[in-house]
């Protein structure tokens, strides 16, 4: 796992300014601690950065920057079958002087160019350049589980695997995007193509990208939506068969490492399945990692303890309170280089760290909610479908109507006076429900339910937005799958996969993703649908093989998705960045936000309206990058 950076004078091919490579590796340090790389093509105007940490041949034989002919790489990622890619090469007459992915990866790219990529089963972003074409690739994962930012200033062309990297470029950040702003109060994160800067992107899971003197060209390699057009066979016994033995193969190709492994446990079906085949299929004694916390009503970490307790793990548990994150969200622009609203990015960091003291990798169960159906929301919108379906439609058209000639203001002050009910959530409830009902479209309201802010409330706050248009009714299948699909390439990426890679590379912590082997990916999405959402509920087909593994009773639990108490935290002892980060003196001078909106939110967060609570940490996690990231 590292870190990688890059530039290229793509015009002039002017030589490169050595110290500014040096400066661009020095900010991914925490991403490589163990070694450190430049090199430089100076009549290309080409310069490389890399920062290692030591996974696979601890040796300096897989130092990075790694030539080939007129072929240069630096890589940030795991290729798990890279022996078997090794072999076929061999039979090409390529030599190998090392036991490195780097290297098989590099003269994969040789023997095959850019259809290389098909063959690798892993996670990676890697940057190539071609001294004989005069031209460099980029690529990133199918799923999205490394980043890569990338984006020109003048004629300099630049890349690297943070936002960090920008900074010792220019000095002083590039104008925000507000586009991508209010992506992040309506969702809680950015998606790519988009970060938060203008001319600024990152390269969309599943692309690469060809840069020439010409300019950039972005292409496609792989995508879910093929799966759809295959499906699979109705035999559920051979089903489960299928599937078990691919969670097998893709488990243990995880392990592959010449240093320590361990995996994240929270007890939940998706980490106790991957901890339970691991424990049954290997040799090795696993290391588990659990979370906890002082507050009873969050704390879930007796599951963890009992599946841990009946697989026999060398189990470590940590209960955290607020004395354990009053000094981390202060530095939250450090963790996350760009607005990120997710605050379970707080425990991840705190897990990553417990974990970093006895493995330097860590196995991380994301992913089985987008391709198992396991998420409330689908259901949600699902029945919101079907009971709206039973309104006639003449009434439906009526009560929008009506809705619609309401101000928004009104229908709040009105609702306000029956505090008992939560008025400013139902207020919202009912606008939303006035979008929906004329056309019962299920992207607008699956929309609705993942959105934090109206898009009204935006436009006021920053001045300008527009929502981005890739809303599910984009794919194809039907609507459960289309939800799938949109999580699968926004939400997972966008929040789930940014946030335990900055939190465990924050430490020197490679965090892998088993479930997002693209081959499970693509085996999941061309099941029938009553597999994934069927008789056992929702991931049926991983709850049939789990029970295998794990009775059904040691796996009851209530539904409940991984909770942060960070409204308890911020109106006790945080309450004072509150003060001290949306002050509206300090808002008005910084002329982002619209400061009486924002002191709205504060009294509405003060006087205990709950529909306010994340909408409050949104604001107060964009003034913490912003007032000490943006302006530095």
């Amino acid at each position: 796992m590292c870190g990688i950076c890059g530039i290229w004078n793509y015009k002039g091919f002017l030589p490169v300014d050595h110290r500014l490579i040096d400066r661009m590796t020095a900010s991914l340090i925490h991403r490589g601690p163990d070694d450190q790389g430049q090199c430089f093509d100076d009549g290309a105007g080409v310069g490389f950065g890399f920062r290692r940490l030591s996974i696979l041949d601890l040796s300096n034989r897989g130092h990075q920057p790694m030539k080939f002919q007129h072929l240069t790489i630096v890589y940030n990622g795991e290729v798990y079958n890279f022996n078997e890619i090794r072999k076929e090469l061999e039979k090409r007459n390529y030599t190998f002087g090392s036991t490195s992915d780097t290297e098989v990866i590099l003269k994969a790219f040789h023997a095959w160019g850019v259809s290389a990529v098909h063959k690798f089963i892993g996670m990676f972003a890697f940057a190539i350049w071609d001294s004989l074409h005069k031209k460099m690739y980029l690529f990133r994962d199918r799923l999205g589980v490394k980043p890569l930012y990338y984006g020109k200033i003048n004629d300099l062309f630049w890349f690297g695997s943070e936002l960090k990297v920008l900074k010792t470029i220019q000095g002083e950040s590039p104008e925000i995007n507000l586009q991508a702003l209010g992506e992040y109060f309506q969702y809680g994160y950015i998606s790519a193509p988009r970060s938060i800067y203008k001319d600024v992107w990152q390269l969309r899971p599943g692309h690469w990208l060809e840069v020439n003197q010409s300019g950039m060209n972005e292409n496609q390699y792989w995508t879910v939506l093929d799966s759809l057009d295959n499906p699979l066979h109705d035999n559920e016994e051979l089903l489960c068969e299928e599937l078990e033995e691919l969670l097998i193969s893709a488990f243990k190709y995880r392990l592959i490492s010449d240093v320590p492994v361990g995996i994240f446990l929270s007890g939940g079906i998706d980490s106790s399945l991957l901890t339970a085949i691991l424990r049954k299929h290997t040799n090795q004694h696993i290391k588990t990692f659990t979370i906890g916390f002082k507050e009873q009503q969050y704390d879930e970490s007796r599951y963890a303890r009992k599946i841990a307790d009946h697989l026999q793990t060398d189990h470590t548990e940590y209960i955290i309170g607020i004395d354990e994150v009053k000094d981390l969200v202060p530095q939250w622009h450090k963790l996350y280089d760009e607005p990120f609203a997710d605050s379970s990015g707080l425990p991840t960091y705190i897990v990553s760290k417990l974990a970093r003291e006895k493995v330097t990798v860590a196995l991380s169960a994301d992913g089985g909610d987008e391709l198992f159906c396991g998420y409330d929301s689908y259901y949600l919108t699902l029945s919101r479908l079907n009971l709206l379906q039973k309104i006639p439609v003449l009434l439906r058209y009526i009560s929008a109507s009506i809705l619609r000639n309401i101000p928004l203001s009104e229908i709040r002050w009105l609702l306000r006076q029956f505090p008992q009910y939560n008025g400013d959530r139902l207020s919202d409830r009912l606008i939303r429900l006035s979008h929906a009902l004329p056309n019962i479209d299920p992207a607008i309201l699956f929309d609705m339910g993942a959105s934090q802010w109206f898009t009204a409330d935006i436009q006021a706050l920053i001045g300008s937005y527009n929502p981005p248009r890739e809303l599910m009714n984009h794919y194809p299948g039907n609507t459960a799958v289309q939800m799938m699909v949109h999580d699968l390439h926004h939400y997972l990426p966008g929040d789930i996969l940014t946030k335990v890679d900055r939190a465990a590379m924050a430490v020197s912590l490679e965090a892998r993703e088993p479930l997002l082997d693209h081959r499970i990916v693509e085996f999941a999405f061309r099941l029938p649908l009553k597999y994934r959402m069927g008789k056992l509920g929702s991931k049926h087909l991983l709850r049939n093989i789990l029970n295998k593994y794990i009775s059904k009773e040691l796996m009851e639990r209530p539904k409940h998705g991984f909770g942060v108490p960070i409204t308890h935290w911020l109106k006790n002892g945080l309450a004072y960045l509150i003060e001290d980060y949306l002050n509206p003196e300090i808002i008005k001078r910084q002329n982002v936000l619209n400061p009486l909106l924002v002191e709205r939110f504060k009294r509405s967060f003060k006087a205990g309206c709950t529909k306010d609570d994340f909408r409050l940490w949104q604001l107060l996690a964009f003034q913490i990058w912003f007032t000490n990231w943006q302006q530095e």
